[in-house]
């Protein structure tokens, strides 16, 4: 069981929902509508204790469905009053893993059903990496969150870690999500996707969008139309409503050559770069330079990021007076 978000405009509207095997593919059906206030289904009895209405438990019991003990209680904790909430949660969280028996025949099998479209995202919001490449390297339970979920309990799930992504980071979570470095040669679309060419990864974004929308295997069990599903237009809107993170250049840069080098201390981050030290970086005049629009500045460091970079046997100094200019200028740009 699970509790599915709907939003529609200014609202979001809350189901308790129910993942099941029907001919051996996951599926899901509503059991109950809590409406946009799922608190007013909570009763309290007396101090610090709640439990769901009877409203509710009987309602998902006429559909066939037993709740686990306290499963109704954990899923309409975030709507307890938050006093008691703040007293009840710790026992609730450690009730709730104490005793847990991990299958690992079952994880095995539950693994090898896994879509690679949902590790990636899964994986980019536990370390953020870019470069995944080691995915399938990777321990089976980093991936158990994932397991034995319908594709509607799949999104959902996943939709609530994405609220943890800062606004700068959606760009580069779409761009690991699609696994669009594969399509490029660049010894920096492992670490610096925003140094790469925008009309082809546009391009490119856009064709993985409408293979994934024909994947029958991703959507098995789900429940849609001929329109694009909301689960993926959320995607096409928010890549093209996103830009990516200009400091995120230099700190992936930063993080690598210390990996790189052991012993080697890495300076302060420089100052702004001087007007005509940012002309002299990007081989232009300065009044260019302000001129340029940020795709006309993007495709320029580009340019010179892939002359310059240390991997191809340019300057580190270099390199890392060109990212700082890039940044100076780009924050000065609407």
């Amino acid at each position: 069981m699970y509790l599915a978000r709907i939003y529609q405009q200014q609202h979001v509207r809350f189901i308790l929902r129910h993942s099941f095997v029907e001919a051996g593919v996951l599926q899901s059906r509503d059991l109950f509508d809590l409406g946009d206030d799922p608190a007013r289904f909570i009763v309290y009895p007396g101090g610090n204790s709640f439990y769901p209405s009877e409203e509710v438990e009987d309602a998902v019991r006429r559909l066939g469905v037993v709740p686990d003990d306290d499963e109704l209680e954990n899923l309409l904790l975030p709507f307890v009053d938050p006093e008691i909430r703040a007293k009840v949660e710790p026992y609730m969280f450690r009730a709730a893993h104490s005793g847990r028996r991990i299958d690992a025949s079952a994880d095995a099998d539950a693994y090898e059903r896994l879509h690679i479209f949902d590790m990636r995202r899964l994986y980019y919001l536990r370390y953020g990496n870019v470069d995944q490449s080691n995915i399938f390297g990777l321990p089976a339970k980093l991936f158990r969150p994932l397991f034995n979920k319908s594709r509607d309990e799949l999104e959902q799930y996943l939709l609530a870690e994405e609220r943890v992504l800062a606004a700068e980071m959606v760009k580069e979570y779409l761009y690991v999500a699609f696994d669009l470095q594969r399509f490029f040669t660049e010894l920096i679309a492992r670490s610096m996707p925003q140094g790469l060419d925008p009309d082809k990864m546009d391009e490119l974004f856009l064709a993985e969008v409408c293979t994934l929308n024909d994947d029958g295997d991703f959507w098995a069990g789900f429940s849609r139309g001929e329109a694009l599903p909301g689960y993926l237009a959320r995607y096409v809107w928010q890549y093209f409503d996103s830009r990516f993170d200009p400091g995120a250049a230099w700190n992936e840069y930063a993080r690598q050559f210390m990996n790189n080098r052991r012993q080697f201390s890495w300076p302060e981050r420089p100052a702004q770069v001087a007007v005509e030290r940012a002309a002299e970086l990007f081989a232009t005049d300065y009044a260019t330079l302000k001129a340029m629009t940020k795709r006309e500045l993007t495709r320029l460091f580009r340019q010179r990021a892939h002359e310059h970079h240390p991997d191809k046997g340019g300057e580190h100094d270099y390199f890392v007076e060109l990212v700082s200019a890039y940044n100076d200028l780009l924050r000065g740009k609407k």
